[in-house]
């Protein structure tokens, strides 16, 4: 893998010039797909490419494509995203999957691609599932004012070095063609330097019950990342127990629509050791489009008892 980075490095593509680098799609790129929200479109060369998947909610549109062991996936959301940032974004995501381990950031480097400017990037990717995989993934990014795209492109690592001038070349048929959301100076302080992100708050009041303290909750709906980078609907949150013995804790969630209207319910039962913490993840038990109608998860109910 060391060797394999290390050839990534010098590869024209990756971040290592003075001056942005200019790309055009590539002349057999000849089928035009256009993006399900914003004013986006992808230019394919369909003789190397297989579109397998196609999804789109009232939030996001995805579309994926393969070409033997090497996938592109592309998102489009309404909302804009500031270019810039979407690149830890996008890695966060990753790295709050729990069948990721580890994300290791290669390059990074700001592009004009079809005369916009975009942001491309290079990542590893190591999975445990049941065994360890090792993948490398390039990514191009960028946020305007009819929405934001992501176009990121995988592949083993057994086989990036072979594939990784056909996904820059697939990367390179986006066609852009609203105008790029500027960056803010309210962003900055006074010294220039961007002021740090808060925390994002819990989506509900801990819960308490006897000894037992259900914290850190957070709900998950569905998104662009979902079940790929990303945890399925449903709420995860931590449990303290701080009695003297081992506890069987009981979780009622509620699953809620936009109105705030309960339609559906699941529970998750845990054995927590004494003064211990236990971090778990409910998913929803939710399927078609009741998966999209979810807004929120909600843990409505705790029950404690000593473990027998």
């Amino acid at each position: 893998m060391k060797n394999l980075i290390s050839f990534l490095l010098v590869l024209p593509v990756v971040l290592a010039q003075s001056t942005v680098p200019s790309y055009t799609k590539n002349a057999l790129a000849t089928k035009r797909i256009e993006m399900a929200y914003g004013d986006f479109a992808v230019w394919i060369d369909d003789t190397k490419w297989k579109q397998t998947e196609q999804s789109a909610t009232t939030e996001r549109a995805s579309l994926e494509f393969v070409k033997g062991s090497t996938t592109v996936r592309v998102w489009s959301e309404p909302k804009g995203m500031l270019t810039d940032p979407m690149l830890e974004w996008v890695l966060t995501q990753y790295r709050n999957n729990g069948h990721v381990n580890v994300i290791t950031l290669i390059s990074r480097q700001q592009r004009t691609v079809n005369g916009k400017h975009i942001l491309a990037a290079q990542f590893s990717i190591t999975r445990e599932t049941y065994t360890t995989e090792h993948y490398f993934a390039y990514c191009y990014l960028y946020g305007g004012t009819s929405g934001s795209i992501q176009l990121i492109g995988t592949a083993p690592e057994s086989v990036f070095a072979h594939e990784v001038n056909d996904i820059v070349e697939f990367l390179n048929g986006v066609e852009i063609s609203d105008q790029e959301l500027p960056s803010p100076d309210r962003t900055k302080n006074v010294s220039g330097a961007k002021k740090p992100k808060p925390p994002k708050p819990p989506s509900q009041p801990s819960i308490t019950e006897g000894c037992v303290t259900v914290f850190d909750i957070y709900s998950h709906k569905l998104g662009i990342f979902s079940g790929i980078t990303s945890p399925e609907p449903g709420v995860e949150a931590k449990i303290r127990n701080e009695c003297n013995v081992p506890v069987d804790v009981s979780v009622s969630v509620g699953y809620f629509d936009s109105a705030g209207t309960q339609f559906g319910d699941g529970i998750e039962n845990v054995t927590v050791g004494a003064s211990a913490v236990y971090s778990f993840y409910h998913e929803a038990g939710l399927y078609g489009l009741d998966q999209a109608r979810l807004k929120t998860a909600k843990i409505i109910s705790v029950r404690a008892y000593p473990k027998r």
